[in-house]
């Protein structure tokens, strides 16, 4: 077997290797190199020298993997604080067992390792993302949130010093399910007699969002909001009768896959224990499915309360996922 770096040359056998074998465990095949490139290895963080693959004899491609050493950072976050990721690696079935995806593995390990990295994780913080199918074909949920439970990877990165970090549960629901229960109403219609409704955030009239976000200690959550604000997005916000933010379910579109997207639900902690979270989630929810969203995918961490808000709501838990590290 000989293994090489990637080159633009070799995204045509990727992408076909990636159609056969990925799909297998539900992840999204793409229909052209030209998409796998824009939506995988135009990202910034795409190295080339992480990209490693394995080649037969005579040519054919047998596995690859991708290794990502982040380079775009969060306040507080640098090269030396940040772990390296490992984001692909699939290898054709005919060739599993025969020790290509260890040998795939130790190479990007190794990339890392020269990176600096001491850490390695595979996690849904990879700054590059991979999507999935829910339950058929067109119904995606837009980024992996680890390792499949049930997926043969699971125990393969177990058995090469991979250890639990958490467990993530994915959720589904069909919006046309959805409706917004009577307790749920009643208490939509208390709060909005103390001054306290659902809104779309306005520049002109909103505050207090920064002070929340720093109270949440969540500089990704700021970064959304504030990326929303610049590309001048629809933002769904619990405003009180003075404008201030008190909680934020990010920006909010259908996409067109019919995919109801959100970018971050949070509340301030200044103004919690009052049920603003279960309000601006069912209203959520509800926007999205006025807006012409078909379906909603979310994903949580297994031991979350909120999963109860979403089982209230009517999604379903559709996959188990596991948070993977490595020290190196």
């Amino acid at each position: 077997m000989q293994y090489r770096t990637y080159k633009e040359t070799m995204l045509p056998q990727m992408v076909r290797l990636w159609k056969e074998e990925a799909v297998r465990i539900r992840y999204k095949a793409y229909d052209s190199p030209e998409e796998w490139k824009a939506e995988l290895l135009d990202k910034p963080d795409f190295d080339p020298e992480g990209c490693i693959l394995a080649f037969t004899d005579s040519g054919s491609l047998a596995g690859f993997a991708a290794a990502i050493s982040q380079k775009e950072f969060l306040p507080g976050q640098n090269r030396d604080n940040t772990p390296g990721y490992i984001f692909l690696l699939v290898v054709k079935e005919e060739y599993e067992g025969r020790g290509v995806g260890s040998s795939l593995l130790e190479k990007a390990e190794a990339f890392l390792k020269d990176q600096g990295k001491h850490e390695i994780r595979i996690s849904h913080k990879c700054p590059i993302k991979m999507s999935w199918y829910i339950d058929r074909e067109g119904h995606e949920h837009n980024k992996a949130p680890g390792i499949r439970t049930d997926s043969p990877g699971y125990i393969f990165f177990q058995r090469r010093g991979y250890e639990l970090v958490q467990k993530e549960v994915s959720y589904y629901l069909e919006l046309e399910k959805f409706y917004i229960p009577a307790d749920i109403q009643k208490h939509i219609m208390e709060l909005e007699s103390e001054g306290i409704r659902v809104a779309w955030f306005d520049s002109a009239g909103n505050f207090g969002y920064e002070e929340m976000f720093e109270r949440l200690k969540d500089q990704s959550f700021l970064k959304k909001f504030r990326d929303g604000i610049r590309e001048h997005k629809k933002i769904l916000i619990v405003e009180d009768r003075d404008g201030r933010v008190m909680g934020t379910a990010g920006t909010v579109y259908p996409e067109k896959n019919g995919r109801g997207f959100f970018s971050a639900l949070a509340v301030d902690p200044a103004d919690g224990g009052r049920g603003i979270g279960n309000v601006l989630f069912f209203s959520l929810c509800q926007e999205l499915k006025n807006m012409g969203a078909e379906y909603m995918t979310i994903f949580v961490t297994e031991t979350n309360f909120a999963r109860r808000i979403y089982e209230k709501a009517g999604f379903s838990a559709v996959q188990e996922w596991v948070i993977l590290k490595k020290t190196v």
